[in-house]
């Protein structure tokens, strides 16, 4: 736990030199789509998960290296996890969910292309998170009844969750005027459950759907 607070501590002291040369600085919110897939010898082997729904929110920092490229950050409260509908053998179905709340820090190298006062952006890159709390959720009917809710234990032995999560992340995004619309997909690369073989993964997959406003060209745009 140490080291995992030593590092993110060099991360933000590194993103805060970053952030002070920001030239765009934007609030960003939307829609999360995870999921944790288990890979067993490289295959799936939990196809019932759903996509689980969550969200996420926070500031987001761009710094511009050129008039193509520029490096972009953040700092995101982000939830995350899985959810699972499962038949009995009763004919009755059951609902499982995972629920992980995380402070995302995203690094993404930015290309963007303008046309008619419209900006085109790609994004690549990878992004570490700190977990902050971590809940499972089970259901023997999915009307709602009889429920149960678990806390699940961070650490590196047993059952328990690791807390680091890291992994890649790839997005598009449109901007006109201040507002941005935008999607990405993080692939984790970290295997989450300590339990696991070592021939078994289980990693975070999420979609965002996000909107972002630009707050600092507003305010430079206001002083002027």
């Amino acid at each position: 736990m140490n080291v995992l607070k030593k590092i993110i501590f060099f991360i933000l002291f590194l993103a805060g030199g970053y952030i002070c040369s920001a030239q765009e600085i934007s609030i960003r919110g939307g829609f999360n789509l995870s999921q944790m897939p288990t890979k067993w010898e490289g295959k799936v082997t939990n196809k019932n998960s759903e996509l689980k729904l969550g969200y996420h929110f926070g500031p987001v920092f761009d710094l511009k290296m050129n008039k193509l490229f520029s490096l972009e950050t953040g700092l995101l409260y982000s939830t995350k996890g899985l959810r699972e509908t499962n038949k009995e053998t009763n004919g009755t179905k059951s609902l499982s969910k995972i629920n992980i709340a995380y402070i995302d820090l995203p690094i993404t190298l930015k290309t963007s292309f303008t046309f008619h006062n419209i900006t085109i952006s790609g994004d690549v890159g990878g992004y570490i998170a700190h977990g902050l709390f971590a809940r499972y959720f089970s259901s023997e009917n999915t009307d709602g009844t009889n429920n149960s809710w678990q806390k699940i234990a961070w650490g590196n032995t047993g059952e328990a969750i690791k807390r680091l999560d890291y992994g890649i992340i790839l997005g598009i995004g449109v901007k006109i005027k201040a507002l941005q619309l935008g999607i990405c997909l993080e692939n984790g690369v970290a295997d989450l459950v300590t339990g696991d073989p070592s021939s078994n993964r289980t990693f975070n997959k999420t979609y965002d759907i996000y909107i972002a406003y630009d707050i600092w060209s507003r305010i430079k745009k206001n002083h002027h």
